[in-house]
């Protein structure tokens, strides 16, 4: 045992294990991967914004559950991962919105809708008076 006017070295010995403690995996930089991200990190990831991570979620299409702590969302890299290989397939078959076609069609039913909104929300625009008798 040293004496009080002694200090105890730095670090343990070469070799030598510190008491009660595991071996744990060296985990940093470049050669770790998460198992799960927030959905902003997954938006960033998949280049998609809040809403549309949230959509997926809902579809099914992307896999995530609630941390212990109630306070926030994980979604999985292993269905990041099957979202982009199931897209990439999609495109080999021609499915999707890939296709001129289907871009074509998306893009038609898009102005549709909102030609659609515009009408009925005609009413809330203002008319003009009309002249009193």
């Amino acid at each position: 045992m040293p004496s009080r006017n002694e200090q105890l070295p730095a670090t343990p010995p070469a070799g030598a294990e510190p008491r009660n403690s595991v071996a744990a995996p060296h985990i940093s930089g470049k050669d770790f991967e998460p198992l799960v991200v927030s959905p902003k990190e997954a938006g960033k990831l998949l280049n998609k914004g809040h809403q549309k991570i949230y959509d997926l979620i809902g579809s099914g299409e992307l896999e995530s559950y609630i941390d212990a702590d109630g306070r926030a969302r994980n979604i999985t890299m292993a269905s990041i991962k099957g979202y982009i290989a199931r897209r990439l397939e999609m495109t080999k078959r021609g499915e999707g919105l890939t296709s001129p076609t289907a871009a074509a069609n998306a893009a038609r039913a898009f102005k549709q809708r909102h030609a659609a909104n515009g009408r009925q929300n005609a009413h809330r625009t203002e008319r003009p008076e009309s002249p009193t008798k």
